[in-house]
């Protein structure tokens, strides 16, 4: 009989992301064999019945990892009460049912590469900073932009003091810039920019490690075979 923190395996079994787990564990909505658990630290059984809210969480669901290529104009979210276009509405109905999530976001404005999947463990391997996978991006502003102030958000700004740092850039044309990050914070690119008095026009993911877009339209998405996901991770 093999043992697990509780949280670890409802998003081995994807329902929802190892942290978001962490959560539900805490308001209490989760029953183990019957019986509220809400302590982060508990291991069960990972053969244990459980349930969310009342319901089942499926032992058998198959585990699916799709790159979106996400068009400006669509919210990272489930529920959006101003019903806004969400990126799930992107997603064929065969997937539906798979309780996906992104790994981590796009603003709504932002486009390009996004990874959905309902592999919790998979999800918090890209986004921890120990895993050392860099997005890029690539930058349009409506003024060129001097290397001493891109050089200075290289070094870190601290806005309202969070520390805000990019890991390289490389100039594509006057206006237009590949700005790589290690970490991305919640629009850290933006965030930058509005310090700097740079107005946005476009900002599109275009990588995150070994994987890029390619030929994928806008709005389209595919999954990924194993050999792409084993190479995110070298």
């Amino acid at each position: 009989m093999a043992y697990i923190r509780l949280q670890k395996l409802i998003a081995r079994r994807g329902y929802t992301s190892r942290r978001k787990a962490e959560q539900l564990i805490k308001d209490g909505r989760v029953c183990v064999n019957g019986t509220v658990l809400n302590g982060l630290g508990v291991r069960v059984d990972e053969n244990s019945t459980v349930e969310i809210d009342g319901r089942p969480v499926d032992t058998s669901i198959r585990t699916v990892y799709i790159m979106l290529n996400k068009p400006p104009g669509y919210l990272c979210s489930r529920h959006d009460p101003s019903r806004r276009p969400l990126i799930y509405d992107l997603i064929p109905n065969r997937y539906r049912r798979l309780g996906l999530f992104s790994v981590g976001r796009l603003d709504f404005l932002s486009e390009g590469l996004l990874l959905i999947t309902n592999d919790g463990d998979f999800a918090q391997s890209v986004i921890h900073p120990s895993s050392n996978i860099l997005k890029r991006y690539v930058l349009e502003s409506n003024r060129s932009i001097q290397n001493n102030l891109i050089d200075d958000w290289k070094k870190g700004v601290y806005i309202n003091g969070e520390l805000f740092s990019i890991k390289n850039y490389r100039r594509l044309s006057p206006k237009k810039y590949e700005i790589v990050l290690s970490e991305g914070k919640n629009r850290e690119i933006r965030k930058l920019c509005a310090y700097s008095h740079i107005k946005v026009v476009s900002l599109k993911r275009v990588a995150i490690g070994s994987l890029g877009l390619g030929s994928l339209p806008a709005g389209k998405c595919r999954e990924l075979d194993e050999q792409e996901r084993a190479l995110l991770f070298k």
